[in-house]
C-alpha cells in the first residue's frame, strides 16, 4: 500500500487555525471527491498533541468525504460515528451536501439524526466558547463600573451589543453555545431517514469498531448495536471504518474485551454455556451482560440479550469461530465483521492515517 500526506490536511472548519499544527509532505492535491475514490492508505501527520475526541472527529470528518450528493448512506453507532453523523448533518444544512437518505443503525443514532440536538464542529465550539469569554469580561467590567460615573451610558451600549447579538443568532439559529466541554448543539439538523424496507441497497456506510485486525477484519458491538450495524453494512457497496489507534490489534478477541454475541431471551442460560463450550473458541469466559442498573439483563433495540465473550488470547481462527456461532439456534448473530471494510481510518497520537485493502 502506498503512503502519501492530503494536502488539504484537515476537513475541520477551524482548518486555518489548525494548518500551524500540522506539517505535510508534498502531494497531489486532493479534496473530497478525490478522497472517495482513493484506494491507497493516506497519512496526515500531526505536529503537536491533539485531544482523543478531536482526532476521532478529524477521523470522522475524513470518513465524510467519501458522502457525495444523491447517496444512500448507512450512519453507524458510537461515540466516534457520531461526529460523523454531525457532520453529514452540517454539510446538509449548509447545502454543500444535498439529496441524502440515510439508514441509522441504532434508536440512538435515529434519534440523533433527527432529532433538534446533533454534535457540531470546532467553529460552533468556538463561537460558544468566545461568548462565553465575552460573558465573563462583561460582567468583571460590570463590577468595575458599579462607581463609574457613566454606568448608565454603557448599560446603554451593552444593552445594544446584547439586541445585536440576539439578532445574530435570530438570522442564524443553528449557532448555540455548550456549557461543557463536550461538542455544542446544532439545532434542526433533520437528516432524512429510510429503512432498509424502503432503500435495500446503500452506497456508503460509516461507522465505527471495537477492534481492528492487520486484515482490516472488525469486531464490533460493544455499544450493543451489532445486529442493525451488520446488516446495513453488508448492503452497502463501500464501508468506511472509524477508530482510534487503541483499537488496533494482532488479532481478533486481542484487546481482552468483550466480543458480543445477540442471542433470543428464550433460554438464554442454554446458549451462554454452548457458545463458552464452542471449539472454536476454546478458553474464552462468557458472561451476560447487564443494564445500567447492574440488576436485569441489557436488552438490544431489537428486544434480544447480548452475551460477551471475554479472550486472554486472540482467536486462533475468527473466520471459524464467526461460522459456528452463528451455526448455533438461538443466536441472532455475533460482532466478528469478517471482509467488510473497505477503509478504515484512524486517529493516533500522531495524526490521522487510512488503511484500504
Amino acid at each position: 500500500m502506498a503512503l502519501h500526506a492530503v494536502a488539504r490536511g484537515t476537513s475541520l472548519s477551524s482548518s486555518s487555525s489548525l494548518r500551524s499544527s500540522y506539517r505535510f509532505a508534498s502531494a497531489p492535491a486532493t479534496g473530497r471527491a478525490a478522497s472517495s475514490s482513493s484506494r491507497s492508505s493516506v497519512v496526515v501527520m500531526a505536529a503537536v498533541k491533539l485531544s482523543q475526541d478531536e482526532l476521532k472527529k478529524q477521523a470522522a470528518w475524513q470518513a465524510v468525504d467519501y458522502v457525495k450528493s444523491g447517496m444512500k448512506l448507512g450512519l453507524g453507532t458510537g461515540s466516534t460515528a457520531a461526529f460523523a453523523v454531525a457532520r453529514i448533518g452540517e454539510l446538509l444544512a449548509s447545502g454543500e451536501l444535498k439529496d441524502i437518505v440515510a439508514v441509522p443503525t441504532s434508536i440512538a443514532t435515529y434519534n440523533q439524526a433527527k432529532s433538534e440536538s446533533c454534535l457540531v464542529g470546532t467553529r460552533m465550539r468556538r463561537i460558544g466558547e468566545k461568548r462565553r469569554e465575552e460573558k465573563e469580561k462583561e460582567k468583571e467590567k460590570e463590577k468595575q463600573e458599579e462607581a463609574s460615573e457613566n454606568h448608565r451610558s454603557k448599560r446603554k451600549k451593552k444593552a445594544l451589543l446584547a439586541l445585536s447579538l440576539n439578532l445574530a443568532l435570530f438570522l442564524h439559529p443553528n449557532l448555540t453555545s455548550s456549557l461543557s466541554s463536550s461538542p455544542p448543539l446544532l439545532a434542526g439538523l433533520n437528516i432524512p431517514l429510510a429503512t432498509l424496507d424502503t432503500v435495500p441497497r446503500l452506497d456508503l456506510a460509516i461507522d465505527g469498531a471495537d477492534e481492528v485486525d492487520p486484515e482490516l477484519n472488525l469486531v464490533k458491538g460493544r455499544g450493543g448495536a451489532l445486529l442493525r450495524e451488520k446488516m446495513v453494512e453488508l448492503v452497502s457497496d463501500k464501508f468506511v471504518c472509524i477508530v482510534d489507534k487503541s483499537k488496533l490489534v494482532s488479532g481478533l478477541g486481542g484487546s481482552k474485551d468483550a466480543m458480543p454475541v445477540e442471542i433470543v431471551q428464550f433460554c438464554w442460560e442454554f446458549n451462554l454455556k454452548r457458545l463458552a463450550e464452542l471449539p472454536e473458541v476454546k478458553g474464552c469466559e462468557a458472561k451476560l451482560r447487564m443494564g445500567g442498573d447492574g440488576k436485569s439483563p441489557y436488552v438490544t433495540d431489537n428486544g434480544n440479550y447480548i452475551v460477551d465473550l471475554y479472550f486472554q488470547q486472540p482467536i486462533k481462527d475468527a473466520r471459524a469461530a464467526a461460522k459456528a456461532i452463528a451455526g448455533l439456534t438461538g443466536i441472532v448473530d455475533h460482532g466478528l465483521f469478517m471482509d467488510m471494510a473497505d477503509v478504515v481510518i484512524i486517529a493516533g497520537s500522531d495524526g490521522v492515517r487510512q488503511q484500504s485493502k
